[in-house]
């Protein structure tokens, strides 16, 4: 997703509209890539290069701030877009549907096995669960 970054690079305040921000799923990470380089093109503001660098938006920000950065606030249907992007949160809602429809909890186990690194696990651990109740 394009969102604009602003930063003080050698003491002037500057900002990029064509920086990057996303979820790097085989990484595991949220990334961020602003201001690139006039001669080789390589971001001078590179965050999420290494695996769970940055689990939450949180995070990220934190990390670009403490280096001089900033992209917040992000547009409400941006952030919406960037944490569904992370599939662990995908998971989530597939456990709090299960809460709310308990009477179709092994048909949604059936489901989503694929999903979950060990759906023999979840399933069981949903199949003993009582209701919850309002």
């Amino acid at each position: 997703y394009t969102i604009t970054v602003t930063g003080t690079i050698t003491g002037q305040v500057r900002s990029d509209p064509d920086a990057l921000i996303g979820y790097d799923p085989p990484l595991r990470t949220y990334f961020l890539q602003a201001f690139p380089h006039e001669e080789t093109d390589e971001p001078a503001l590179w965050l999420g290069t290494h695996g769970r660098a940055f689990e939450t938006l949180e995070d990220l920000h934190h990390a670009a701030t403490a280096l001089g950065y900033d992209f917040m606030p992000l547009p409400y249907g941006l952030a919406t877009k960037l944490v569904e992007d992370k599939p662990l949160l995908s998971i989530a809602r597939a456990r709090l549907r299960l809460l709310e429809a308990p009477e179709s909890r092994l048909e949604e186990c059936s489901r989503r096995r694929r999903e979950f690194p060990s759906p023999s696990l979840f399933c069981a651990s949903w199949r003993s669960r009582p209701p919850v109740k309002s």
